[in-house]
């Protein structure tokens, strides 16, 4: 075999400088991560690194447990609703809106003559404003505004009603019962009075204690699918009729929709989705009755509005306490005046304050349970225990992967380089010392047919692996 030939084997037999195993291994030995030394130390038996190895995905196994257990409660519960840390003055929300009505309806065509001829503009003007409970006030708007905050607390500071019942003019009522239904309700809700609102009795004085609720959301919220928050905003709301989102507002509509589709008629009290939308009369009684029913059942899916409550929302609970009227007479004030005997106001006379007790209260505000950040502290608290994971490991993974290759391939072309010319130099240094130690040759030199003179040469070389073939 010739030396051409085993330099030629020997170079296709040369193992490269750096594998993609040997980068693996350099980067279990040099890892942050708890465990994987062992994995790559070649220094202790096989069954020591299979035993740290399988140690290892045992811990990783156990804590994507534990994060799957926080993902699910971030997905499934994303909100709380918890009280705002700040208080909330009345004069940021409206006062309620008071509705009234006597249990003895009259039909206003058989009663056509007024004993006063007064319109509330004449002596009362309430410019309508753009007021939402996500919106609120605007500040520039100011002054004597509807719906109209609430002044202060205390009866002084309310709303004092007296109401003349009439009972001797009582026939054919829609209940058994004498007095009024009141009901203390949103300024951008409906009244539904026949299931919500509480009686006043005639010969009693009444007093209302209005406690506001008031739900507000942050804007964390905001980004959380609404099948998930499990609230509605203002500029995702779809109604037909009313304009402000509520849930109330919602369930109305969708009533009236449901029994417009069932008997051909709305009740007086509900949106009309046409202008030629009837309104239902004795003769629908048994058909929105059922349906009513149907609807108001929370186990009948099929006639289920799904109304989800509005992200910000207002409503009033209200505490009443009563007492009887008791004096000799009983007095009312300005154009209304008129003297009541004892007997006549403890019969017919009925007296209502609604005021509020605090002029400050804290409204339940619905924030994130687990944010992003807490979900990242939380995940990377179980993988630090368990791993001693940190954002560093995820730069040593993504080092090795990309940077770490490449610097080695470089390393690995420049030590090629320095090989390459060191051998190049040293065949060149072997050539030379060969050709000043080789001996002088005569050849005769033939030209044009002409003998020449002999000529002294040293001899050539042909190949620097074959140095020791020269021409004679």
């Amino acid at each position: 075999m010739s030396q051409s030939d085993s330099n030629v084997r020997k170079r296709k037999n040369e193992k490269p400088a750096y594998t993609c195993s040997e980068n693996v291994e350099e980067y279990l030995t040099n890892s942050t991560l708890h465990g994987l030394r062992y994995v790559g130390n070649r220094k202790i038996s096989y069954f020591e690194r299979i035993f740290f190895g399988l140690s290892f995905i045992f811990v990783i196994v156990l804590s994507g447990y534990f994060i799957s257990n926080i993902w699910n409660k971030w997905s499934a519960t994303p909100i709380i609703i918890a009280l705002n840390s700040r208080s909330t003055s009345i004069g940021d929300i409206p006062f309620p809106a008071v509705t009234i009505c006597n249990y003895y309806l009259r039909h206003v065509r058989r009663h056509p003559d007024d004993e006063w001829d007064v319109d509330v503009d004449d002596f009362i003007d309430l410019p309508p404003t753009d007021w939402t409970p996500e919106r609120g006030y605007r500040i520039e708007e100011g002054g004597q505004i509807y719906p109209r905050p609430g002044p202060g607390s205390g009866s002084h500071m309310g709303l004092t009603v007296v109401l003349n019942t009439n009972v001797d003019e009582y026939h054919c009522s829609t209940t058994n019962s004498q007095g009024f239904k009141v009901l203390l309700h949103s300024p951008t809700e409906t009244p539904q009075l026949q299931n919500f609102g509480f009686s006043l009795t005639p010969g009693y004085e009444s007093r209302v204690v209005i406690t506001p609720k008031l739900s507000d959301a942050s804007d964390k919220v905001r980004p959380i699918p609404q099948s998930q928050r499990k609230c509605v905003f203002a500029n995702e709301a779809n109604l037909s009729y009313f304009r402000t989102y509520s849930r109330k507002n919602c369930e109305l509509e969708c009533q009236s929709y449901l029994i417009e589709q069932a008997c051909g008629c709305v009740l007086y009290f509900m949106p009309k989705m046409g202008n030629e939308t009837p309104i239902c009369n004795r003769d629908d009684f048994d058909c929105y009755r059922d349906m009513i029913s149907a609807i108001e059942l929370t186990q009948n899916e099929t006639y289920s509005c799904n109304c989800l409550p509005g992200c910000f929302e207002l409503s009033y609970s209200n505490e009443v306490s009563v007492a009887k009227l008791g004096t000799d007479q009983f007095y009312t004030k300005g154009n209304f005046a008129k003297l009541y005997g004892a007997k006549y106001s403890q019969r017919n006379v009925a007296i209502m304050h609604v005021y509020y007790e605090q002029n400050f209260f804290r409204s339940n505000s619905k924030q994130e349970l687990i944010g992003f950040t807490e979900f990242l502290s939380s995940s990377g608290g179980l993988l630090g225990l368990f791993l001693g994971f940190s954002v560093i490991s995820i730069i040593e993974i993504f080092y090795y992967l990309t940077f770490r290759p490449c610097f080695n391939r470089k390393k690995q072309l420049k030590i090629g380089e320095k090989l390459r010319f060191s051998r190049s130099r040293h065949r060149t240094q072997k050539i030379v010392q060969f050709e000043q130690n080789a001996p002088f040759k005569r050849r005769k030199l033939f030209g044009q047919g002409k003998h020449k003179d002999l000529e002294l040469f040293k001899p050539k070389m042909v190949e620097p692996t074959n140095r020791y073939h020269y021409f004679e």
